[in-house]
């Protein structure tokens, strides 16, 4: 039947419906005696003192617990077997109460409409044991349609609705039914608002990182978590507790439901793209394919364009969205993906890789098969190989000591090529060019034998590695002298110390003309000639005597510095734009020239960490020293 037809029954009843439903209910009640009226009514609890034992019941009436019991199976029959007889009423008053859609009914709705509450809870226990398309919920207290839903669906819809965080407030305009369900499966959270059962406290900040931060939180940043601190206590109050940012970041890099989306960025799962299911498996078949271990870029690279389609266009996106998706057999790392059951760091891969030539090989070998990682990546493994027999060629090509292939002979005629060349120019130092050129004029063939030597350059570095301990080296010097190197650096450290101030280009224009070897880490540099300089831009160094800074103005940066480090835990110059407290001096405040004072000036009371290698890239962590 369509019961939808009851609907508009109760409506167009006569006017003294309500006496007839109640006559009508009442009359189903009469087919049973005083006795089985009296022990129903008991049981079911219809007087609202509450539901009682069969042993209760007995005591009362002076009969047994089975006794009692066969008396309330036979009040259900008969209610059963007349119910019938009030059905169509009753389906036309849920549909009169219900909602919009029929769905359901609070009990709480029914009482309210009944009046009494002997009525109400005669047609309530109708409605339990009848065969109706309505039923009863009594643990919800819910009357509803079970030709829509259940109560367990109507309670997801409320949850749904409501997400995981409910106003403490807003209950005050629910229905009972939803009242019960916010009871059911959420608590009152620090007195501030109702919190899904299952949730905690960092789920709720997580839900709040991925309204405020939709493209991503950016972990390790004081400024990130500053807005992120004003959202809560917007939200929630100033007793809201908020984590520290350190255990915040390291929430957020192990939630499931967010992915890491750039170097040091989390975003929501599901505002992230999907990679389709052919795609991952190429990307799969791809990893397999290459020995001991990948990079992240390498994959990047290789599929470059599918994944650019679909807004992926950094490694560590990637990383993020496929390493759920690998099977177990492989081990992820920060920047590749080890496929072989022996354990191989990226760098040994990359040396067994360069290894594996019985020759020379090239810059090119390393980008075609290590594709989409940094030429820099490649400059600090070739730089350590040096010490390991690696000689470098001239045109980014390289090749191990060990496989040469250069008779004893051949050697031994360099080495005296190199001795007759001291004789001949009456010199203790002498330069490769120099060098090759008397070779290629007087004995061609021996340059033969080093079929690696094309040039000045690759015989520089033939001899460094074959005489390395006969000579000192300094590029494109030779010498008798084997501290040329350590002397070129002092020659350096000699001549700026006869300036004011330097920068970068004065030692680049100083090492040229003297035709002496650079420095290998301007950063460290500058670091080594803090005693006497202090740092005041990007590159550029000036005499303390220059800068001429008084006690008082030190003491006053110091106060400041103590002030960022006791409320931060250290000042970083990513993050830090309180420059404005500083006292005025005559330079303009800058990341560099408030490290260069620290270094300078108070490097007993902090230390300094770079964030980088270079100095022209670097950002700088002041913390105190304990």
């Amino acid at each position: 039947a369509n019961y939808y037809e009851y609907i508009n029954i109760v409506s167009n009843l006569a006017y003294d419906y309500e006496d007839q439903f109640s006559e009508r209910v009442n009359d189903v009640y009469a087919v049973l005696n005083t006795s089985q009226i009296n022990c129903l009514e008991l049981r079911e609890g219809f007087d609202e003192l509450g539901k009682r034992t069969l042993e209760e019941i007995g005591q009362k009436y002076g009969l047994t617990r089975e006794r009692v019991r066969q008396i309330v199976a036979k009040a259900d029959k008969l209610l059963l077997e007349n119910a019938y007889t009030v059905r169509y009423q009753i389906i036309s008053l849920f549909f009169h109460l219900a909602d919009k859609e029929a769905r359901y009914v609070p009990t709480s709705v029914l009482k309210d409409y009944l009046k009494e509450n002997a009525l109400y809870q005669r047609v309530l226990y109708l409605i339990k044991i009848g065969n109706f398309i309505i039923k009863y919920d009594e643990e919800m207290q819910l009357l509803y349609n079970e030709d829509i839903a259940t109560p367990e669906e109507f309670a997801n819809e409320i949850i749904d609705a409501f997400g995981d965080i409910i106003d403490k407030d807003a209950i005050n305009c629910l229905d009972s039914f939803e009242k019960l369900v916010i009871q059911k499966y959420y608590r009152l959270y620090k007195n501030s608002f109702y919190l899904r059962k299952g949730v905690n406290g960092y789920d709720v900040i997580a839900l709040v990182i991925g309204d405020v931060f939709p493209d991503g939180y950016k972990v390790d940043s004081e400024k990130t978590y500053q807005i992120l601190k004003e959202e809560l206590i917007k939200r929630f109050g100033e007793d809201f507790e908020i984590p520290t940012r350190r255990a915040i970041d390291t929430r957020m890099a192990a939630r499931e439901d967010y992915c890491l989306a750039g170097r040091g960025i989390y975003k929501k799962k599901s505002s992230c793209a999907t990679i389709p299911e052919e795609l991952m498996t190429l990307i799969i078949n791809f990893i397999y394919s290459h020995y001991a271990m990948v990079f992240y870029k390498s994959i990047l690279e290789r599929f470059k364009v599918e994944l650019n389609s679909l807004g992926i266009d950094n490694a560590y996106y990637l990383k993020g969205l496929i390493d759920p998706e690998l099977p177990a057999i492989f081990h992820t790392k920060r920047d590749y993906i080890q496929t072989s059951q022996e354990r191989i760091s990226s760098l040994e891969a990359v040396r067994q890789f360069m290894k594996s030539f019985d020759g020379k090989f090239s810059l090119d070998d390393l980008r075609n098969n290590f594709k989409g990682v940094d030429d820099a990546y490649f400059a600090n493994i070739v730089y350590g190989e040096i010490d390991n027999g690696l000689i470098s060629l001239s045109n980014h090509n390289f090749i191990y000591e060990s496989k040469l292939q250069i008779n004893s002979k051949a050697i031994e005629a360099l080495k005296q090529a190199i001795d007759d060349l001291f004789v001949f120019l009456k010199e203790d130092t002498i330069t490769s060019r120099k060098l090759y050129a008397r070779i290629y004029l007087t004995n061609r063939n021996l340059l033969d034998e080093f079929k690696v030597v094309d040039n000045q350059f690759d015989l520089f570095s033939l001899i460094k590695c074959l005489f390395k301990n006969d000579y000192g080296f300094n590029r494109p010097l030779i010498s008798k002298d084997k501290n040329l190197q350590t002397k070129s650096l002092n020659i350096i450290y000699n001549y700026v110390k006869k300036l004011d101030s330097f920068n970068s280009k004065t030692i680049n224009n100083y090492t040229s003309k003297m035709n002496l070897r650079g420095l290998y880490s301007y950063l460290s540099f500058m670091e080594d000639m803090s005693e006497d300089y202090v740092q005041i831009n990007i590159d550029t160094m000036m005499s303390k005597k220059t800068l001429s800074l008084d006690s008082d103005t030190l003491l006053e940066i110091k106060n400041i510095l103590n002030l960022v480090i006791d409320r931060y835990g250290q000042l970083d110059t990513t993050s830090f734009n309180g420059y404005a407290l500083l006292p005025k001096i005559k330079y303009h405040w800058n990341k560099y020239l408030l490290i260069g004072i620290v270094r300078s000036y108070l490097s007993d009371s902090y230390e300094i960490n770079n964030t980088d290698t270079a100095y022209d890239k670097t950002d700088f962590v002041i913390r105190r020293i304990n």
